[in-house]
């Protein structure tokens, strides 16, 4: 089985760059719009009236959060849960 070698943020850019985009969002520009995840919760607070339903992009593992095999480390998960209690604190 291969190894995994993860990319550096400089990197993804660059390979965005090469094909002549500047951001990974650009990639799913072909997609319709209701069938990307922020409409979708839209369209479930709609349907459902709920509306204390959220999306939190966590934190990204870098180089010094990652741990064992390329995945997320201790610190990734440290630097998650606090993502998490600040966003849960200024929603409850």
């Amino acid at each position: 089985m291969g190894s995994y070698v993860p990319s550096t943020p400089a990197q993804r850019q660059e390979m965005l760059e090469a094909i002549g985009l500047h951001d990974f969002r650009q990639l799913y520009r072909d997609v319709p719009e209701e069938m990307l995840l922020r409409d979708g919760l839209d369209q479930y607070r709609t349907v459902s009236g709920d509306e204390r339903v959220y999306l939190l992009e966590l934190p990204e593992a870098r180089g010094d959060t990652i741990g064992a095999r390329q995945h997320p480390g201790a610190a990734a998960h440290r630097a998650a849960a606090n993502c998490l209690a600040e966003f849960l604190r200024s929603v409850l």
